[in-house]
């Protein structure tokens, strides 16, 4: 690891700080057919690097990781983050967006499918006045998620059956809400929504879904007790 960071003596503060390094992540064993432990992965190589820079109020933050140059993997995935981060105001964050490209699940968690994932997520605070009263609390955010898989296939052939997923979502006023979601598959498309929220009047409204695919078919779970879950 190696890292430098200079802040000024006088009033704005400017904070100027960069940080680099490589680490190796240990993939946990599994276990096999027969039974006994399979022989753990060898460790994965990475690296990262990142900066913040700009006044102490509103730091410009930005970071990527990926596989150390020379390892014998056939791809390259890497994932970056850019973000501005506001320590001292009510919101700790103003945006945060991530970047992602050909990531193999399979590389971080031996017993989860290959996959080859390309995408980009982000999360915003919710800004909302009504009658010139602000109406957004903090830690309301709205949250989007487009992912592509290039690496699609059956479970049984230790792939995910995914192609494409478009997701929105947003967590206001103490409840999660699914706005909407389209997954999209060798077999057919999911659309959906749906709401999480503590039961009583938070929760009474339905979220309206709809779901498709060569069966039509519908499905609704609903969890009972001081939390519910909705989701058609």
């Amino acid at each position: 690891y190696s890292g430098s960071a200079t802040l000024t003596a006088d009033s704005p503060l400017i904070l100027k700080a960069s940080l680099k390094g490589a680490l190796r992540v240990v993939i946990p064993a599994v276990g096999s057919n027969t039974g006994k432990q399979a022989a753990p992965p060898a460790p994965l190589a990475l690296t990262f690097e990142a900066t913040a820079a700009g006044a102490l109020r509103t730091l410009q933050v930005n970071a990527a990781l990926q596989l150390a140059t020379g390892t014998d993997q056939p791809r390259q995935p890497r994932a970056k983050l850019v973000a501005t981060i506001t320590p001292w105001a009510a919101q700790p964050f103003s945006n945060l967006d991530a970047d992602f490209k050909e990531l193999d699940i399979a590389a971080f968690l031996a017993a989860a499918p290959h996959t080859l994932l390309t995408g980009r997520a982000s999360v915003q605070p919710i800004q909302g006045t009504a009658g010139g009263a602000l109406t957004a609390q903090v830690g309301d955010v709205q949250a989007q998620l487009q992912l592509t898989n290039g690496l699609a296939g059956p479970l049984d052939q230790q792939r995910l059956p995914l192609e494409k997923l478009d997701a929105t979502g947003q967590w206001q006023q103490g409840r999660g809400m699914l706005q909407t979601l389209k997954a999209l598959g060798a077999e057919g498309e999911l659309v959906a929504s749906g709401q999480w929220a503590k039961t009583g009047a938070a929760a009474a409204d339905v979220a309206s879904a709809s779901a498709q695919t060569q069966v039509p078919a519908t499905a609704q779970a609903h969890t009972q007790g001081s939390q519910g879950w909705k989701l058609q």
